[in-house]
């Protein structure tokens, strides 16, 4: 009976050598993708930033030319998005900005700016150019009128029915033909007369003063 001698060939290292530098490159290139990736992600969001930024500052300053000129309004907007590196029309950046006046609102100017953003590890790895998009709508408020029109201020006006009135009609400001006033200033206790110059808040009244049995109904 010879002896059979075991095989070793199983347990020989050489079969699986490389086997570990083998996947740590797959695992490396998958590594730089993830992380190129990300970078392009981060890039993308500041870009963003940026063009919100920049439709925001073009929509604010454009406005202010509304209602009375949407030309200078949506030019205005223009200057001010290429003065924040976003110049309509520019070959180089791929940028578009546009600014209307809003149909519905006369008072509001929409601008939109529109940047093709290039990352720097996205054409490697087949990513396409991104179009980043953003908006901004702002409104122009005109003067309010604030109390009275007259050039006077925290009055009380004369009573329609004050016989010592020469003001045409009674009860109008003398300054101001025709306007009779239904907003003052001034703000007195309760108990502080009317013809001081509180029409609402003053309690205590006389019948010149639209008063029935010295209680102010108003």
């Amino acid at each position: 009976m010879s002896d059979v001698e075991p095989s070793t060939e199983a347990c020989e290292p050489e079969r699986e050598a490389g086997v570990v530098l083998v996947w740590f490159a797959l695992l490396l290139f998958a590594l730089i993708a993830i992380t190129a990736l990300c970078v392009d992600i981060g890039l993308w969001y500041v870009e963003a930033v940026h063009v919100q930024k920049a439709a925001d500052s073009a929509a604010l300053a454009g406005a202010v030319h509304l209602p009375s000129s949407p030309t200078n309004a949506a030019a205005t907007a223009k200057d001010t998005a290429a003065k924040n590196s976003y110049t309509d029309g520019a070959a180089s950046g791929n940028v578009s900005v546009v600014a209307t006046q809003v149909a519905t609102q006369p008072n509001q100017l929409e601008v939109t700016v529109t940047k093709t953003f290039q990352g720097i590890f996205g054409a490697v790895f087949g990513i396409p150019n991104l179009r980043i998009t953003r908006s901004a709508t702002a409104q122009y408020e005109t003067a309010v009128d604030m109390g009275s029109p007259a050039n006077i201020f925290a009055n009380e006006p004369v009573a329609p029915n004050d016989p010592t009135s020469s003001n045409t009609p009674p009860g109008s400001w003398s300054n101001v033909s025709g306007f009779t006033a239904n907003m003052w200033g001034n703000i007195f206790g309760y108990r502080s007369p009317k013809g001081n110059g509180d029409a609402r808040h003053a309690g205590v009244c006389s019948i010149e003063d639209l008063c029935v049995s010295n209680v102010n109904t108003e």
